[in-house]
């Protein structure tokens, strides 16, 4: 009888060994995607209270926090979260008269959205993310007196926009993006001023297809003026 027992004790603790070995298995699975996801959460928690700090004009403090998401970003392989961080130190940066750092942050967060957008199912989306950092990029060239430095980003947002055109030829925001670059290539001769005249045949497009809205058409307008301005200094 004392046989049977411990026999019975014993199957009992095989049964229940057994089934902790499948849970921690279970559990060890599932480590990598809670962790991931628990990193997220965080980083996206910090992205919420830097934006709280720059609303209350603590940027040093911000910027620190926004650092450390940054470094977190990086070890969870969280690349559209990390894009997000570095646009907002870009923000930052520049809140605080560092043109350097926010050029460096705004290219930074180009590379990171080419590497999604090489890695999407759809492209398209993330070129025209990269396409807004090289406008900010060209930007700030232009404010620190880089028309050479500028000229460079405009142009290669000009060819950001035309693929972006290539891959979704139906999108107005993809054209009106592939106006803005052909109109800022061209007012400061980094391109030809022909590029003018095909800003305003795509807005003429665009306007018969019902797409022009008044923001767009804002765009139009400044257009016809800059191609204005153009012909005049030809004249002369």
């Amino acid at each position: 009888m004392l046989a049977g027992v411990l026999k019975a004790a014993l199957t009992g603790c095989v049964l229940v060994m057994g089934v902790a070995d499948a849970d921690a298995g279970e559990k060890a699975r599932q480590t990598p995607v809670m962790a991931r996801e628990d990193a997220a959460a965080g980083i996206r928690d910090s992205l919420a209270r830097a934006d709280a700090l720059r609303g209350a004009r603590r940027i040093d403090e911000a910027l620190a926090l926004l650092r450390k998401a940054r470094d977190a970003a990086r070890k969870a392989g969280e690349k559209a979260l990390l894009y997000k961080i570095h646009v907002r130190m870009g923000g930052l940066d520049l809140a605080r008269g560092d043109s350097g750092a926010a050029m460096a942050d705004f290219d930074a967060a180009r590379k990171t959205a080419r590497e999604l957008a090489d890695a999407g199912k759809r492209p398209a989306l993330w070129l025209h993310e990269v396409h807004a950092c090289y406008n900010r990029i060209g930007d700030i060239g232009m404010n620190l007196r880089g028309v050479e430095q500028a000229g460079a980003a405009y142009q290669a947002g000009l060819r950001v926009a035309r693929r972006m055109v290539a891959l979704e030829p139906e999108e107005a925001e993809w054209k009106m993006d592939l106006v803005r670059s052909l109109g800022k290539t061209a007012v400061i001769g980094a391109g030809p001023p022909e590029n003018l005249d095909e800003a305003l045949d795509i807005l003429r497009e665009l306007d018969k297809k019902g797409q022009l809205t008044p923001a767009r058409r804002f765009w139009a307008e400044r257009i016809r003026q800059a191609l204005s301005r153009l012909k005049r200094k030809r004249g002369k």
